[in-house]
């Protein structure tokens, strides 16, 4: 008898702190220390049922293997293509987004890096996304992997190779690089992240939400970033986020599925 009161009072406990949590009350979803769960797409996972007929669903993934994973000897590239075994992963990603997300309004938008284009390609020409929602966003690489003295491919050369539209490079066609370090600083990328998600909430997501009912939004990009961008779009600060210090971790060609809530407020699946 004292075991079951005991276990009713702590479920009883847990169930204030849910009440009285002021997130709880706009509709998040508690995390668990660990981060939300990576769904293994680039290997066939299917994705959990998206909710809400009329909500946005925000899909983060992550590029497939890098070329530089199996280069065999020799200096890595700054911007490598995918590996036969990404090429493999962005196949299936395609097929399972394809599978699950056919006949809804999808967007997609992707780093200027290669092997983001090369892993978003399947699953754009299968939805048969339109130029004007495929965007290449200048500002979505990778965390130090542009400066000042490393301007990367121009808008122009990409729009050129891809079937993208381009959104968010500098007024000379570069990646989004605003500093004068050789290499990019993480006080640096954050202030990307910043510029990069008010551009997604102020200028994409209004176009996203009058596209039709459940819409979806594929952010198609790297691991650190990719964390970054969600600690800013979910808890609304950049100041936990540090490299090495992941919490939104994602799998090659792995999908962690956000929902807008009628509040606003973005959360994990």
């Amino acid at each position: 008898v004292i075991f079951w009161f005991c276990l009713f009072m702590w479920c009883m406990s847990c169930l204030r702190v849910a009440t009285d949590d002021p997130q709880a009350a706009e509709g998040a979803i508690p995390m668990r220390a660990a981060g939300p769960v990576c769904v293994q797409a680039g290997r066939g996972d299917p994705l959990p049922e998206l909710e809400g007929a009329d909500g946005v669903t925000i899909l983060l993934v992550r590029h497939g293997q890098s070329a530089n994973r199996s280069r065999g000897g020799g200096p890595p590239s700054p911007d490598p293509d995918l590996s036969a075994q990404g090429t493999a992963q962005a196949q299936t990603l395609g097929a399972t987004l394809h599978s699950q997300l056919a006949g809804r309004p999808v967007f997609c938008v992707v780093s200027p890096m290669r092997r983001a284009m090369f892993t978003a390609l399947p699953a754009v020409e299968r939805l048969e996304i339109p130029r004007e929602r495929f965007v290449c966003h200048g500002g979505l690489y990778e965390y130090g992997c542009c400066g000042k003295d490393e301007p990367r491919s121009l808008s122009t050369d990409i729009a050129k190779e891809f079937p993208v539209s381009t959104q968010g490079f500098n007024d000379d066609g570069t990646w989004n690089y605003v500093g004068n370090n050789e290499k990019e600083t993480e006080e640096e990328c954050r202030a990307r992240g910043v510029r990069f998600t008010a551009w997604f909430a102020k200028s994409l997501m209004p176009e996203v939400a009058a596209a039709g009912p459940r819409p979806v939004v594929m952010v198609v990009c790297h691991q650190t970033f990719g964390d970054l961008v969600a600690r800013i779009l979910v808890e609304r600060s950049s100041q936990e986020w540090g490299y090495g210090r992941i919490k939104y971790r994602l799998a090659n060609c792995g999908i962690i599925p956000f929902v807008v809530r009628p509040s606003g407020a973005i959360t994990p699946m």
